[in-house]
């Protein structure tokens, strides 16, 4: 965190330790879950969907996330609109705040300096990667070059000010053209370099290693040297996905089959020599992935694998994995939360888990669709139902 305000943020993010607990049935309780409350939206239709969906958590407690509703759009009856916010357990939720003619922002991280990293978009569909400090400075850090379309993201910020992004760049293979994906890189001084090219950054450690995904291939950087190990080299049909790195040097992410983004996929680790170990679906399903590393687990989610039909499925499951065995993540909490735990996106070095879900008895919410006839006129079809989701913090019983 930054001088001053950021240490008092930073020793409001702790948590407190409980005893064991049993819960119903004899079930072994292994987490605390605290459900997030986002800051309100006036602007929600009532009786519609809401979203809290997580990104991260710090080593503080502090959890990155967004919140996403329908509203009456500019352009369309219904649009749906995305505020990020961040969270922590004894100030609660702040919004990062609203800019000049912004449509919302999306955060992507909130490391341990205080920092969250995102994207913000503008009325005029521009993206630009921004860095926020609550309290504190809100900067664009990543904004493209004239020419090239805007759709920069930043992503994540290591404790020594490395900064993450990516976004569209000119290719000297192609002079003109702004068709590649480049990862970006920015020094604490503030210089901008780029970095891999075909895909993006996902995360960095207190050692400045990122890990990401550069076409097909997972890969492991260091950011201040360029030093850059193919963690897994994929192909045609198969693709690598680094997603979270430890500060001792453990990747958490996965294989995709024949899609980068939307294919099924299988959770895997690598250890600091760039070993990779694949870790087990749930029994009974049929793909899996792995989202972020702790010290000793790893976390993601099973289920069918319709990552992209279906991103918010009902049917996938929050799971750890400790010691390459699979667990449903919601064996080891209370079955009087009354929650179903469907991904869990982080853990910190305390061993707390971000995850979201949604709550079994809150009644189903509108989510129209939107469709145009042959004159362009739009037509929403409300007959579809969903759930609501929301953010839960699990806090490990010591």
């Amino acid at each position: 965190m930054k001088p001053t305000a950021l240490i008092a943020c930073a020793l409001a993010l702790g948590y407190a330790s409980l005893a064991s607990a049993t819960g119903p049935s004899g079930q072994t309780t292994r987490y605390r879950v605290t459900e997030i409350d986002s800051p309100a939206d006036a602007a929600c239709l009532p009786g519609h969907v809401v979203r809290d969906i997580p990104w991260g958590i710090n080593d503080f407690g502090g959890v990155a996330a967004d919140h996403s509703c329908l509203i009456v759009g500019p352009f369309a009856p219904v649009v749906l609109t995305t505020h990020g916010f961040v969270w922590s357990p004894w100030s609660g939720s702040l919004a990062v705040p609203p800019q000049p003619d912004n449509l919302g922002t999306h955060v992507q991280s909130f490391n341990n300096r205080g920092e969250v990293f995102g994207r913000e978009l503008d009325n005029s569909g521009s993206a630009f990667g921004f860095e926020w400090t609550p309290y504190g400075p809100y900067e664009r850090v990543f904004v493209a070059p004239p020419g090239c379309g805007r759709i920069d993201v930043a992503v994540a910020g290591s404790i020594d000010g490395f900064s993450l992004g990516f976004g569209l760049r000119p290719d000297a293979s192609t002079p003109g053209s702004c068709a590649t994906v480049k990862w970006l890189i920015r020094t604490p001084w503030g210089d901008i370099s780029e970095g891999p090219s075909g895909g993006q950054p996902w995360d960095i450690n207190s050692r400045n290693v990122a890990v990401g995904d550069a076409g097909s291939a997972a890969v492991r950087v260091h950011v201040p040297s360029g030093w850059t190990q193919v963690l897994f080299a994929g192909g045609a049909t198969n693709f690598g996905r680094a997603q979270d790195i430890n500060d001792d040097g453990e990747v958490a992410g996965y294989l995709s089959q024949q899609n980068k983004f939307c294919g099924q996929a299988s959770a895997v680790k690598w250890d600091r020599d760039g070993r990779m170990q694949s870790l087990p679906h749930l029994a009974g399903q049929v793909s899996s992935r792995a989202h972020a590393v702790g010290d000793d687990e790893v976390v993601g989610q099973s289920g069918p694998g319709l990552y992209c039909d279906q991103p918010y499925s009902e049917d996938e499951r929050a799971v750890i994995w400790k010691n390459r065995r699979a667990t449903d993540l919601n064996s080891l909490i209370s079955r009087r939360q009354g929650v179903t735990l469907t991904r869990a996106v982080g853990v910190n070095s305390r061993g707390q888990i971000v995850a979201f879900g949604f709550r079994n008895d809150e009644p189903l919410a509108e989510c129209p669709v939107l469709t145009w006839d042959e004159d362009d006129n739009p037509i929403l079809d409300y007959t579809p139902k969903c759930r609501n989701f929301h953010t839960f913090v699990l806090t490990p019983f010591h």
